[in-house]
């Protein structure tokens, strides 16, 4: 999954609320912080969320942050998905998002057609 947010003018503040709850919310994960990631640990399945701003990990395993952008500037989060007795995912570096959201629309408009 691939968010963004740009500021075309001005300056905008953002409020990133990241809470994962697989299982249909049965469980909730640990959150743990490795290199620029933050990781959940806990249950099947492992969400690795990457983003262009840093996230704080509250004691209640959720990440959020306070942004400031002003005009020109972007943030871009991408949340990616491994079993979790597989090895930590590097995921993609957020910089890339904006070319993988163009691809897809170009995709979409192709199949549209």
């Amino acid at each position: 999954m691939l968010r963004t947010a740009t500021c075309l003018e001005g300056e905008v503040e953002l409020e990133v609320f990241y809470a994962p709850r697989p299982e249909y919310g049965i469980g909730r994960p640990l959150l743990d912080r490795q290199r620029t990631c933050v990781v959940t640990r806990g249950g099947p399945d492992r969400l690795v969320l990457a983003s262009t701003h840093p996230l704080q990990i509250s004691k209640a395993n959720t990440g959020s942050a306070h942004i400031s952008l002003r005009a020109g500037e972007r943030f871009c989060a991408v949340l990616s998905w491994s079993p979790s007795w597989e090895s930590v995912p590097v995921g993609i570096d957020p910089g890339l998002a904006e070319g993988r959201i163009e691809d897809t629309v170009a995709a979409w408009r192709s199949w549209s057609r």
